[in-house]
C-alpha cells in the first residue's frame, strides 16, 4: 500500500522522528520534514524485502537494531539477513552495525551472540550508548533506500509480533537517518 497523501507522508515522518528523539534527548535539535516515496511494510514481508536490499547494495549498508538473534544451532532468519551481511562486506560494500548493549538485559544476551558472529567475519560494529537504552531499529542501503520501524531481528519479532516498517526512498530522508546514526555512534563515549 503506497502513501500518496501528502500530510500523511509529514505526519508519519514527524511520528518517527519524534519517537526516535524521545528515545535519545540529546538529539532533539530541530523538526524537520522530507519528500519521500512511502510503502509500509508488514512484517511478514520485511525479510525477502530487506535480503533483496542488502543482496543489491552497491557502497553501504547502515544498520542500527535494539535486538538482534544469532544462533549456531538452527537457521533463523535473523541468520540468513546477517550472513548477507557479511557477504556484502566481503564483496567490499561498506557495512556499519551499531547494537543496543542491553547489558544484564535478556535481549543484550541475544546481542551478544550476533556482535560476536559479526565481530568474528570482520565487520564495522559500535556499541550504543551505555547511558540510554535505544529502541531504535534501522536500516540504510546505498544512501537512498530507508527502512525504519518497530521490527527487531529476532525470531519473536519475525514470527510471533506485529510490527511495522517503513520502506522510504529518499536520499534526503536517508541523510537524515545517516545523521542519527553518525550521532549513535558518537554517543557511545559519552
Amino acid at each position: 500500500m503506497r502513501l500518496t497523501n501528502h500530510w500523511v507522508k509529514r505526519f508519519v515522518l514527524l511520528y518517527f522522528f519524534l519517537s526516535y528523539c524521545f528515545c535519545n534527548q540529546y538529539l532533539l535539535y530541530a523538526e524537520d520534514s522530507v519528500e519521500a516515496e512511502v510503502l509500509v511494510l508488514k512484517n511478514r514481508f520485511y525479510a525477502k524485502k530487506v535480503l533483496k536490499l542488502i543482496r543489491n547494495a552497491s557502497k553501504n549498508i547502515r544498520l542500527v537494531l535494539s535486538e538482534c538473534e544469532y544462533s549456531d544451532s538452527k537457521k533463523i532468519i535473523s541468520n540468513i539477513l546477517l550472513e548477507e551481511l557479511v557477504l556484502q562486506a566481503k564483496r567490499g560494500v561498506r557495512v556499519e552495525v551499531i547494537l543496543e548493549r542491553g547489558e544484564g538485559l535478556e535481549f543484550g544476551k541475544k546481542n551478544v551472540l550476533a556482535w560476536n558472529y559479526l565481530s568474528k567475519n570482520g565487520m564495522k560494529l559500535y556499541p550504543d550508548s551505555k547511558k540510554f537504552m535505544s529502541r531504535v531499529n534501522f536500516l540504510v542501503v546505498d544512501d537512498f533506500t530507508s527502512v525504519v520501524g518497530s521490527l527487531t531481528w529476532t525470531e519473536k519479532s519475525f514470527a510471533e509480533n506485529r510490527e511495522l516498517e517503513l520502506w522510504l526512498e529518499s536520499k534526503d530522508f536517508a541523510t537524515k537517518m545517516i545523521d542519527v546514526f553518525d550521532s549513535l555512534k558518537i554517543y557511545q563515549y559519552e
